[in-house]
């Protein structure tokens, strides 16, 4: 039983880990659900045929930050 403690706060922490990068920029990431790619964080950026990527349809706010983690830190690597 104390493994899946410790799994458990491990989760935690990588939680509060992606809710910290995602407050990078004033918590632009984390308390917007949809992010527009002519935002000034995206300046001088090639913006593709796809200027909004939209987390609204996501209910359930573990994932949706989850995935929004997921793109912003691909985001960072690409450009």
């Amino acid at each position: 039983m104390d493994n899946l403690q410790l799994i458990k706060s491990n989760q935690q922490s990588k939680y509060e880990e992606i809710i910290e990068y995602l407050s990078q920029d004033n918590g632009y990431w984390l308390e917007n659900d949809i992010w527009d790619a002519i935002e000034t964080f995206f300046i001088g950026e090639k913006i593709s045929n796809m200027r909004y990527i939209d987390f609204s349809n996501i209910k359930n706010d573990n994932l949706k930050n989850e995935i929004k983690y997921f793109f912003f830190t691909n985001i960072k690597k690409n450009y």
